[in-house]
């Protein structure tokens, strides 16, 4: 095909074409019987986003806290100098060191690859900790750290199970 040929079949594209059959009559049937149906408008679903939160911390506090759990230092949380997120880290890792203690149990310490996964575990945790008191503003580096104490936790879990 040649640069004519080309030039030909992409004017001929520029030419209005009508479609073989009209789609509107029956789209406008189904919008017309769908008008007649009685709608209840959206009420915002925050308020109930807010309670199961609510609801879940007071749970994961009551479990945590209820199993003979220590209670986080006062002096630790109550620093008004600190950032809200490293207190945020200070709770989160309180929470889950209780949570941890009563995982591990009686079981004894972890070996081979437990071991040196937790000792990884432990280096992101403090790596994230620090990275966090160096950038207090840095929200994501707070769901990393979450997620690596639920990762020590499950592993813990697996060395009790394992025993």
């Amino acid at each position: 095909m040649n640069d004519f040929e080309l030039l030909r079949d992409l004017r001929a594209l520029r030419r209005p074409a009508e479609p073989a059959v009209d789609l509107w009559p029956a789209i406008a049937a189904r919008l017309g019987a769908g008008a007649g149906a009685a709608r209840r408008p959206r009420r915002p679903m925050w308020p109930e986003a807010l309670a199961a939160g609510v609801a879940l911390g007071i749970g994961l506090l009551l479990a945590i806290g209820g199993r003979g759990a220590d209670p986080v230092a006062p002096v630790a949380v109550a620093d008004g100098g600190l950032p809200w997120s490293v207190r945020e880290a200070l709770l989160l890792g309180a929470a889950y060191d209780g949570a941890l203690r009563e995982a591990r149990g009686a079981a004894p310490a972890p070996r081979g690859e437990l071991a040196r996964a937790e000792r990884e575990l432990d280096a992101a945790q403090h790596a994230l900790e620090d990275a966090l008191a160096q950038q207090p503003d840095a929200v994501h580096l707070l769901d990393l750290l979450r997620r690596t104490h639920e990762q020590r936790l499950r592993l813990a879990q697996r060395q009790a199970a394992v025993g």
